[in-house]
């Protein structure tokens, strides 16, 4: 700013002076002219001898002089008045003065025309926008106005600029006081510097320490290596002497099971047996279902009635409706009543065969079932025992039992046809009598197995009427529904007793209504 400044006023000398000496010599013998017609003779005041001032100081000098040469007049200052030739003397040397004076401001003229030609050199090699920011300034000269709305842009700016300072004063405190603190964070470093250097020089120690202790260590592992190879050796015979046991544990268990299965009457298991009764069962299932074309309606409804007489009251009342009409009626339909006869049939085979003590037709089931209960009171494991060598015996062995047995089968049989020609009158007895012989066969078979397992099998019981629906123990026919009150239990299911947990093989089949 300082330089732009500077800039202005040496212009403002070069456009002004010539106007100025004009001015002054216009002045000048306006004076003199004026002062000759009125033939005053004033006393002129004497005219410094001095420099002529320069720029626009000296230009409001100069004026002022030549005003004040006009003014002093006899009148204007009360003189006394003065001869012509004195006044004449003192003109001619005021104009000596005038025409130094012109001289004077000629050679600064000359001086400034000079300077000019140097400043507009070098302003040539001002930027444009420097030329731009010259020429504002000169009409802000020009116009006081102007020049008084940027001086106080400047002082603004001046303003901004003291803020812009003191916000570097903060911010250099600021810096001073990060200096501060890094000096202070340079001071912990150096003491953690030092404590490192002390646990360095710890941990050189230290590792001293464990190299020592390493060596020991050394010489504690070559002792323990020795040992080491030691045991390995007795290691080695020890599992020797294992092998050698397996061997012989593989060898008793090999005559524990022989000896197992001498004592078994079969070779079945449970999973065996389950399959076998599945079959049995599905096999009856279809046997029935095949002779409903073949049923008497009014034989089989007696022949349900006459068998589960305290149940009659609940088969009149659920069973004997016409599902049309809901009027009651006299009769079953036939697949209630093939149902009741597949019930009859398992409960022929649950009697005669599955609950009986040893086998069917052995003449000491009842003498074993007072002992088998005597047992079981006193050694239950021994009992178990017992069971399955009576069990082996009579399938192994069966001697002259083996005609009771067979005796006991057909008389099933023959028990069953009965029955069967009541209620199926019109179908082909000599072929279902085979059927039920041959299930009557599979039936017997099963049943040993299940009585000389060392968890024995045995047939489960639903209270019809009572029990609620299980669909872990139990299996809905199409005539009922899956949920409710079990009204009739077809089948009853197999289970094995297992301590305390019945271990369900076949689920029950049972009529919810």
């Amino acid at each position: 700013m300082a330089s732009n400044n500077s800039t202005i006023v040496n212009e403002t000398k070069s456009i002004d002076t010539v106007p100025i000496v004009n001015n002054i010599d216009s002045t000048l013998h306006s004076a003199e002219i004026s002062s000759l017609k009125t033939d005053l003779n004033p006393k002129m005041a004497p005219i410094p001898n001095s420099d002529p001032p320069t720029g626009l100081d000296g230009e409001r000098d100069s004026k002022k002089q030549c005003t004040d040469v006009a003014s002093n007049t006899p009148e204007s200052v009360g003189v006394p008045e003065v001869n012509k030739n004195t006044v004449v003397d003192d003109h001619l040397a005021l104009l000596a003065q005038i025409e130094q004076l012109k001289q004077e401001l000629a050679a600064a003229l000359e001086r400034e025309k000079a300077e000019t030609v140097k400043r507009e050199k070098i302003q040539e090699e001002h930027e444009t926008d420097q030329a731009i920011q010259i020429k504002n300034m000169t009409n802000i000269i020009e116009n006081n106005n102007t020049l008084s709305n940027d001086i106080k842009n400047e002082k603004t700016k001046v303003h901004a600029q003291k803020e812009t300072i003191e916000g570097l004063e903060s911010t250099v405190k600021s810096q001073k006081q990060k200096i501060d603190d890094l000096e202070s964070i340079v001071a912990n470093h150096e003491r953690d510097i030092h404590e490192l250097k002390k646990q360095i020089d710890y941990s050189d120690h230290r590792q001293k320490e464990l190299e020592n202790n390493m060596q020991e260590f050394e010489y504690e592992y070559k002792k323990l290596d020795s040992k080491n190879a030691d045991l390995k050796h007795v290691l080695d015979t020890c599992k020797a002497d294992l092998e050698a046991k397996r061997a012989s544990y593989k060898s008793m268990e090999a005559n524990f099971y022989s000896y197992l299965r001498s004592i078994r009457a079969t070779d079945d298991d449970h999973s065996t047996i389950q399959t076998e009764v599945k079959q049995i069962c599905s096999k009856l299932n279809n046997l029935t279902m095949s002779l409903r074309g073949h049923a008497d309606i009014v034989g089989g409804t007696s022949f349900v009635l006459k068998h589960w007489p305290e149940r009659e009251a609940e088969i009149r009342e659920l069973l004997m409706t016409d599902e049309t009409t809901k009027e009651k009626k006299d009769t079953l339909d036939l697949g209630f009543i093939a149902l009741f006869f597949e019930k009859y049939i398992v409960d022929v085979f649950t009697s005669r065969i599955f609950n009986q003590p040893v086998h069917i037709g052995v003449s000491i089931n009842e003498t074993y079932k007072q002992l088998d209960e005597w047992m079981v009171e006193r050694n239950e494991d021994w009992a178990g025992r017992l069971r399955q060598q009576m069990c082996a015996l009579v399938n192994k062995h069966p001697g002259k039992e083996q005609a009771n047995i067979e005796g006991a089968k057909n008389d099933v049989v023959t028990e069953i046809m009965v029955q069967m020609k009541l209620v199926y009158p019109n179908a082909d007895m000599d072929n279902t009598q085979k059927k039920i012989a041959m299930l009557v066969g599979r039936a017997t078979k099963v049943s040993m197995a299940m009585n000389s397992q060392e968890v024995r099998v045995r047939v489960g019981k639903f209270d019809d009427g009572k029990t609620e629906y299980d669909e872990d123990k139990m299996l809905a026919v199409n005539k009922g529904k899956a949920g409710g009150t079990v009204f009739l239990t077809i089948i009853p299911p197999f289970v094995a007793l297992d301590g305390c947990k019945d271990n369900v093989l076949v689920a029950g089949k049972v009529l919810c209504l």
